[in-house]
Formats: C-alpha cells, structure tokens, sequence
C-alpha cells in the first residue's frame, strides 16, 4: 500500500491540458510501487510537478523525479 500526499497548487497551472497533467500524477503516483510506500507531489514552479520517494519511516527522500511542462508538445517530459 502507498500514500501519496497531493500539494499541488491548482494556480500555478497555467496551461489548460487537464488530461495531461491527470496522467502526469498518475504516473508520479504510481512509479515504483513496491519500493517507496510514500510519495509527495508538488508543484513548486510554474507547471511542472515534481514527485519526492520514501522508504517508510526515513525522513530524507530515496529517489526524486520532476515532471517538467513542455510547452511546444503540451506534454510532461519526467526527469531524475
């Protein structure tokens, strides 16, 4: 079982594509299922989200992946 904890800050989205930025989250939630059981997602900047891993009852995240907005394709490109 994961808990995915959601801060995400409806304005700083500012691109209109919903779809995207669901499968975006989706995606974020559910990479690498079995190894973190804990992940948050934010928002920090204008469009792109980025997604912090942990191991359970660690305070220091084990792995971090932003998803960053491309305006040119409308599309979410993941990097870590």
């Amino acid at each position: 079982m994961r808990t995915v904890e959601l801060n995400i800050d409806m304005e700083k989205i500012h691109h209109p594509e919903v779809k995207e930025l669901s499968y975006t989250i989706g995606y974020l939630s559910t990479w690498a299922l079995e190894r973190f059981p804990i992940v948050k997602i934010y928002n920090d900047m204008i469009d792109d989200l980025t997604a912090y891993y942990y191991k359970e009852g660690k305070e220091k995240p084990a792995y971090v992946i932003g998803a960053v907005w491309r305006e040119s394709s409308k599309e979410y490109t993941f990097h870590s």
